[in-house]
Protein backbone atom coordinates (compact mmCIF):
# COMPACT_ATOMS: atom_id res chain seq x y z
CA UNK A 1 0.00 0.00 0.00
CA UNK A 2 0.94 3.63 -0.73
CA UNK A 3 1.14 6.43 1.93
CA UNK A 4 -2.25 7.84 1.62
CA UNK A 5 -3.10 11.47 2.55
CA UNK A 6 -6.52 12.81 3.59
CA UNK A 7 -7.65 16.37 3.12
CA UNK A 8 -11.53 17.57 4.27
CA UNK A 9 -12.68 20.07 1.36
CA UNK A 10 -9.80 21.36 -0.25
CA UNK A 11 -6.37 20.24 -2.94
CA UNK A 12 -4.12 22.78 -4.64
CA UNK A 13 -2.38 22.58 -8.23
CA UNK A 14 1.06 21.55 -6.29
CA UNK A 15 -0.77 18.45 -5.08
CA UNK A 16 -0.75 16.82 -8.48
CA UNK A 17 2.48 15.74 -10.23
CA UNK A 18 3.29 16.74 -14.19
CA UNK A 19 1.50 14.50 -16.49
CA UNK A 20 -1.11 12.15 -15.87
CA UNK A 21 -3.21 10.56 -12.76
CA UNK A 22 -6.72 9.39 -11.74
CA UNK A 23 -9.28 10.99 -9.83
CA UNK A 24 -12.28 8.31 -8.75
CA UNK A 25 -15.08 8.53 -6.43
CA UNK A 26 -15.69 6.18 -3.57
CA UNK A 27 -17.82 4.24 -1.68
CA UNK A 28 -17.69 5.19 1.92
CA UNK A 29 -17.09 1.36 2.76
CA UNK A 30 -13.70 1.64 0.66
CA UNK A 31 -12.72 5.04 2.17
CA UNK A 32 -13.22 3.15 5.11
CA UNK A 33 -10.90 0.42 4.45
CA UNK A 34 -8.29 2.26 2.49
CA UNK A 35 -8.05 4.96 5.87
CA UNK A 36 -8.25 2.13 8.19
CA UNK A 37 -5.41 -0.10 6.65
CA UNK A 38 -3.17 2.99 5.86
CA UNK A 39 -3.67 3.92 9.75
CA UNK A 40 -2.74 0.37 10.78
CA UNK A 41 -0.02 0.45 8.33
CA UNK A 42 1.47 3.69 9.46
CA UNK A 43 1.01 4.97 6.22
CA UNK A 44 -1.78 7.70 6.94
CA UNK A 45 -1.52 11.18 7.33
CA UNK A 46 -4.15 14.19 7.31
CA UNK A 47 -3.19 17.43 5.83
CA UNK A 48 -4.93 21.30 5.99
CA UNK A 49 -5.11 24.14 3.81
CA UNK A 50 -5.71 25.84 7.49
CA UNK A 51 -3.72 26.20 10.55
CA UNK A 52 -6.27 24.69 12.61
CA UNK A 53 -3.98 25.73 16.15
CA UNK A 54 -4.48 29.03 15.24
CA UNK A 55 -6.71 31.19 17.34
CA UNK A 56 -8.32 33.06 13.98
CA UNK A 57 -9.22 29.93 12.56
CA UNK A 58 -11.69 29.01 15.00
CA UNK A 59 -14.59 28.43 12.57
CA UNK A 60 -12.50 26.32 10.10
CA UNK A 61 -11.55 24.12 13.31
CA UNK A 62 -15.01 24.23 14.55
CA UNK A 63 -16.25 22.65 10.50
CA UNK A 64 -12.89 20.39 10.75
CA UNK A 65 -14.42 18.95 14.41
CA UNK A 66 -18.11 18.53 12.86
CA UNK A 67 -16.85 16.82 9.44
CA UNK A 68 -14.31 14.31 11.69
CA UNK A 69 -17.50 13.45 14.28
CA UNK A 70 -19.75 12.64 11.38
CA UNK A 71 -17.61 10.18 9.99
CA UNK A 72 -16.88 8.21 13.29
CA UNK A 73 -21.27 8.99 13.86
CA UNK A 74 -22.02 7.78 10.59
CA UNK A 75 -19.06 6.57 8.49
CA UNK A 76 -17.49 4.75 11.45
CA UNK A 77 -14.42 6.11 10.34
CA UNK A 78 -12.31 7.10 13.04
CA UNK A 79 -9.88 10.52 13.09
CA UNK A 80 -8.62 12.61 15.86
CA UNK A 81 -7.26 15.88 15.16
CA UNK A 82 -3.98 14.68 16.10
CA UNK A 83 -3.92 12.84 12.49
CA UNK A 84 -3.85 15.97 11.03
CA UNK A 85 -1.26 17.05 12.71
CA UNK A 86 2.82 16.71 13.08
CA UNK A 87 4.96 16.54 15.92
CA UNK A 88 8.33 18.07 16.48
CA UNK A 89 10.63 17.74 19.54
CA UNK A 90 8.63 20.55 21.30
CA UNK A 91 5.91 21.90 18.97
CA UNK A 92 2.97 20.11 17.26
CA UNK A 93 1.42 21.81 13.65
CA UNK A 94 -0.93 21.00 11.30
CA UNK A 95 0.48 18.90 8.81
CA UNK A 96 0.28 21.66 5.65
CA UNK A 97 -1.31 20.42 2.86
CA UNK A 98 1.15 22.08 0.99
CA UNK A 99 3.37 19.01 1.70
CA UNK A 100 1.05 16.59 -0.08
CA UNK A 101 2.13 15.38 -3.60
CA UNK A 102 0.13 12.84 -5.24
CA UNK A 103 2.95 9.92 -6.51
CA UNK A 104 3.82 7.10 -7.36
CA UNK A 105 4.14 6.09 -3.50
CA UNK A 106 1.27 8.34 -1.99
CA UNK A 107 -2.62 9.14 -2.82
CA UNK A 108 -4.65 11.97 -1.83
CA UNK A 109 -8.51 11.18 -0.44
CA UNK A 110 -10.35 14.67 -0.24
CA UNK A 111 -14.06 14.08 1.38
CA UNK A 112 -16.44 16.45 0.78
CA UNK A 113 -20.32 17.27 2.14
CA UNK A 114 -23.04 19.68 1.96
CA UNK A 115 -24.54 21.30 4.87
CA UNK A 116 -28.28 21.93 5.75
CA UNK A 117 -30.75 24.19 7.88
CA UNK A 118 -32.30 21.62 9.58
CA UNK A 119 -30.20 20.83 12.89
CA UNK A 120 -28.61 24.55 13.49
CA UNK A 121 -28.61 26.46 16.61
CA UNK A 122 -27.64 30.21 17.45
CA UNK A 123 -24.08 29.48 16.98
CA UNK A 124 -24.37 27.28 13.96
CA UNK A 125 -26.57 28.40 11.05
CA UNK A 126 -25.33 25.36 9.04
CA UNK A 127 -24.86 21.90 9.91
CA UNK A 128 -23.36 19.09 7.58
CA UNK A 129 -25.70 17.24 5.87
CA UNK A 130 -24.21 13.08 6.97
CA UNK A 131 -25.58 11.53 3.41
CA UNK A 132 -23.72 14.25 1.73
CA UNK A 133 -19.99 13.09 2.41
CA UNK A 134 -18.47 12.09 -0.62
CA UNK A 135 -14.78 10.55 -1.22
CA UNK A 136 -12.54 11.29 -3.75
CA UNK A 137 -8.98 9.75 -4.20
CA UNK A 138 -6.63 10.82 -6.73
CA UNK A 139 -4.07 8.89 -7.91
CA UNK A 140 -0.80 9.03 -9.82
CA UNK A 141 -0.65 7.18 -13.09
CA UNK A 142 2.47 5.82 -14.05
CA UNK A 143 4.64 6.46 -16.72
CA UNK A 144 5.33 3.67 -18.98
CA UNK A 145 8.54 3.69 -21.03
Amino acid sequence: MTKLFLSFWHVQLDNFPEGAFSRRSLKSAEARELILQAQSEGLFQGACADDLFAPYKETERKKHDELRRTLQEDYDIPLSASDFSMKGEDYVIVYPLDLVTVSNDSSLMVVTCGYTFSNFDDTNMFSIAADSVNFCLFEAIPVQH
